[in-house]
């Protein structure tokens, strides 16, 4: 018969439901969330979209879950929630690119830029695509309240 006590993780190992991890995620997911609604009161959605932008170089969850909890409360629309979940998943893959050249090196770093380039450009013309057509969307809008 085997015993349990192997299965124990050795002395010095992290534990996977650890107090202080959960604790910097909590932190961290209050953090932006708190910044994204300032940069939603001090700039609407200009601010949204740079917070999830900014915040998306440390952790492109926070971001997308303050994104996604502002436009719950109906503070905004979820054309702009995935705006700003793109911004932050292209800002989030650009610090993963820097830590892999920073870290690894040369060779690894581009072989990790090769294999996300395709989700980046891919993701980079989608968000261009829509943020186009958003302003476009406000320009018609004002020229027809102009009109009226």
């Amino acid at each position: 018969m085997t015993e349990l006590a192997s299965v124990e993780p050795a002395s010095g190992t992290p534990r996977p439901f650890a107090l202080r991890p959960a604790v910097v995620l909590v932190a961290a997911l209050t953090t932006v969330l708190l910044v994204t609604r300032w940069g939603s009161s001090v700039a609407g959605t200009s601010g949204v979209l740079g917070a999830a932008g900014i915040a998306g170089f440390a952790d492109v969850h926070a971001a997308v879950l303050s994104a996604a909890t502002l436009a719950g409360t109906g503070s905004f629309s979820m054309h702009t929630t995935l705006q700003a979940a793109g911004l932050a998943l292209l800002a989030n893959t650009t610090s993963k690119v820097i830590l892999a050249f920073a870290v690894c090196g040369r060779a690894f770093g581009t072989r990790f830029t090769l294999l996300l380039a395709v989700p980046f450009v891919v993701t980079s013309t989608v968000l261009l695509l829509t943020l186009n057509a958003s302003h476009k969307d406000a320009g018609d809008a004002q020229m027809q309240r102009m009109a009226t």
